[in-house]
């Protein structure tokens, strides 16, 4: 199949030939027909075969060339060389440039008709940095894409072509647009429109579209970027909530958000062991990224079992205000690390001065271990703050320090820090690109309900391993990245009956807000959704094949617990019943809460 990126290429070269052609068509036939025209006197018999001809005449008459009827040529020849080259040229030069566009309509025709008819692909919705890296990655990794973008004009039109086959073109809550995107049968569907409103829209309309293809193997998943985190967190709230089945998945997520755990990753993965030394991390900066980057750090860290609380600073005007309030809406941050806050100005604070005061054990007899720093600016302007970052690591010579700089975007500045380019010098420097690392396919598929499965995996793995199991024992006691599709599914299902289970007892999911809640399941409901979840454990393990026997065999697909809810042991009823107890804690662990509805 011709892409359009083919076919734009294709028409670099056609219709810069026909401009060639149609030019020196035009040129030779001008000059022939001016050797042509001669005064009325030196005209041959007879006298009424007219050969002098004014400007007028000439151009006149050079236009018809192209439609194979200028007078001049009606008596027959001979005619001046250019005239003759000229006399055949033109008309080339017509049947050229119709063929060229008949082509490029049949082409544009069957692009449309290939993106109606495309079937599992992914569409992504706006035409922005975010977006366009977002297209490259999914393509990188094999996937069919359909962009829609409302932007006509060429440019950037042909920058989506260079990007992306396929490309609709008009508004993203136009039904009429999204089904010539074929979003009645994609995949997934991300919306990332800078605006808002205009997110809501889209993904509102492709929500209507996907209600109208009940029959679909698989939800319909819609990623949908929005600007402000809260609004985020709040919409979020009320899909973690939803009680009944959809043919639609949708979740919502801010760039800062995503990337945010991604340099959280990168900056504690190599310290997540019970041995490995514990790093001492500076914030500057508390706008959206810089918060976001801190609830990161304290969600990541709590996967080293045993370890001292993680260090941080936290630098900008009302740091102090602004880390009471996330300690209190997220409580990984009170619980896994020890926060300090210094009430200064983020763009002008002396870095220098910042407290790191993390005790490091020395043998004696053997040299000092260096400090483990990383100094993250946050949400700052990219010159001023790499300037700052690269004095700051010049007084660093004795600490294993880096300097990492947070920028809206890649640019040629962090291209430069290259140790092939620069010395590297005592420190080193980083810079991050917030929007280029959030586009990350793999990052937004981990979305709020992946999240909460995560969760529950990782609370049954801290359980088994209170009973003397080992990760990695068996099939489920593996990490989630390495644990088996039916299992992951398991904990999905389980994360997305929340929203069933609360509604049984009239209640609803919130953001985490002050004053918070304080909500706890009563005796009896604890007891009623206990077997509720017993249920519906049981009927997803049938589903799967599983039958009942007295002894667990996994290989046989055979288990225990698969009867009836009045026939288990107290002991055997505890794993349901703590599900419902932790799960107050387990939505508090990412910012959200239970309230009951009187």
């Amino acid at each position: 199949m011709t892409t359009q990126t083919e076919q734009r290429q294709a028409g670099r070269v056609l219709w810069p030939a026909f401009c060639v052609l149609f030019a020196v068509a035009a040129l030779l036939g001008v000059w022939g027909l001016a050797q042509l025209s001669r005064p009325a006197d030196q005209c041959p018999p007879p006298a009424s075969a007219p050969c002098g001809y004014t400007a007028a005449d000439v151009v006149y008459f050079d236009a018809q060339l192209f439609l194979l009827g200028a007078e001049p040529l009606q008596n027959g020849g001979p005619f001046p060389l250019p005239l003759e080259f000229a006399r055949f040229l033109a008309p080339l030069a017509t049947a050229y440039g119709v063929a060229v566009s008949v082509w490029n309509l049949l082409t544009d025709r069957r692009h449309r008709r290939t993106a109606r008819r495309a079937r599992d692909h992914a569409v992504v919705i706006g035409d922005d940095l975010f977006a366009m890296t977002l297209v490259h990655r999914l393509r990188a990794e094999g996937v069919q894409v359909v962009v829609i973008s409302a932007e006509p004009d060429l440019a950037r039109a042909e920058g989506l072509a260079q990007s992306t086959a396929l490309v609709v073109i008009g508004d993203a809550w136009d039904q009429a647009v999204l089904r010539a995107a074929g979003v009645p049968r994609a995949a997934t569907v991300y919306a990332c429109l800078p605006d808002s409103a205009a997110t809501a829209a889209a993904v509102a309309a492709v929500g209507a579209l996907a209600e109208q293809e009940p029959d679909r193997d698989e939800p319909l998943a819609c990623y949908a970027r929005l600007a402000d985190g809260e609004l985020a967190l709040a919409l979020k709230a009320r899909r973690v909530g939803l009680s009944s089945a959809s043919t639609f998945r949708l979740d919502f997520f801010t760039p800062e958000e995503l990337a945010a755990r991604t340099l959280a990753a990168r900056i504690l993965e190599p310290h997540l062991g019970s041995d490995d030394p514990v790093p001492s991390i500076a914030v500057v900066g508390l706008g959206p990224f810089g918060r976001a980057f801190v609830v990161e750090l304290a969600r990541l860290w709590r996967v080293r079992a045993g370890g001292p609380p993680l260090p941080l600073v936290l630098i900008d005007t009302n740091a102090s205000s602004q880390l009471s309030e996330i300690r209190q809406r997220y409580r990984p941050v009170d619980a896994h690390c020890a926060p300090r806050a210094r009430d200064e100005p983020a763009q002008s604070v002396d870095l220098a001065t910042i407290p790191w005061e993390i005790p490091i054990p020395v043998t004696v007899g053997t040299p000092a271990i260096p400090d483990i720093r990383h100094l993250v600016l946050c949400d700052q302007d990219e010159d001023a703050a790499l300037r700052r970052g690269l004095n700051m690591v010049r007084g660093a010579a004795g600490t294993g320090q880096t300097v990492t700089v947070c920028v809206g975007q890649r640019t040629a500045l962090g291209d430069l820090l290259n140790p092939h380019l620069l010395d590297p010098g005592p420190g080193e420097v980083r810079m991050f690109a917030v929007m280029s690392e959030a586009a990350e396919p793999s990052e937004l598929h981990n979305d709020t309900l992946t999240a909460l499965a995560r969760a529950i995996h990782g609370q049954y793995l801290v359980d088994e391993q209170e009973k003397g199991a080992t990760v990695g024992d068996t099939d489920s006691m593996q990490p989630w990245e390495t644990l088996r599709a039916d299992l992951r599914a398991a904990n999905q299902s389980q994360a997305e009956g929340i929203g069933t289970k609360l509604n049984a007892v009239n209640a609803v999911v919130i953001p985490m807000t002050l004053p918070t809640t304080d909500f706890a399941f009563t005796a009896a409901e604890t007891d009623m959704l206990a077997r509720f979840e017993h249920e519906r454990w049981c009927a997803e393990r049938r589903r799967g094949g599983w039958t009942f026997a007295p002894v667990r065999d996994d290989s046989r697909k055979q288990h225990n617990l698969l009867r009836d809810w009045t026939d288990l042991s107290p002991d055997q009823r505890a794993k349901a019943t703590a599900t419902v107890h932790r799960l107050p804690s387990l939505l508090a662990d990412h910012g959200l809460q239970i309230l009951r509805l009187h």
